[in-house]
């Protein structure tokens, strides 16, 4: 299984590996070095946008056919808002990503079971 090294350790503990499914339920930090839970839906946003941001670069930059990828990708979140299935989230959650609820109270601050 994929390892990556937790970013969430203090200096004062022993680098600690994560699983790509422990990976999938938090332990990415943000921008601001703060510790934050990922949802499947943010996994999906992500992933979306970094899709149509690296599509749209291959278009720009390499060869016009790119743009392609874009429409597809763009077609595939009009289609899933219409019908409420979405391959990516099935294939999050067998990954061992959770949905918001599962990870959050309805206060906002993380479980202490998730």
């Amino acid at each position: 299984m994929m390892q990556v090294q937790n970013t969430l350790s203090s200096p004062s503990t022993t680098a600690q590996h994560l699983t790509l499914s422990e990976l999938m339920v938090g332990g990415v930090t943000t921008l601001w070095g703060k510790p934050s839970l990922w949802s499947v839906d943010r996994w999906g946003r992500f992933l979306a946008g970094s899709g149509t941001f690296i599509l749209t670069l291959l278009a720009v930059f390499h060869h016009p056919g790119w743009l392609a990828g874009v429409a597809l990708l763009s077609l595939n979140l009009v289609v899933t808002s219409l019908t409420g299935r979405c391959g990516l989230h099935d294939l999050l959650m067998k990954l061992g990503a959770k949905e918001r609820e599962q990870l959050l109270n309805p206060d906002g601050t993380p479980r202490e079971d998730s």
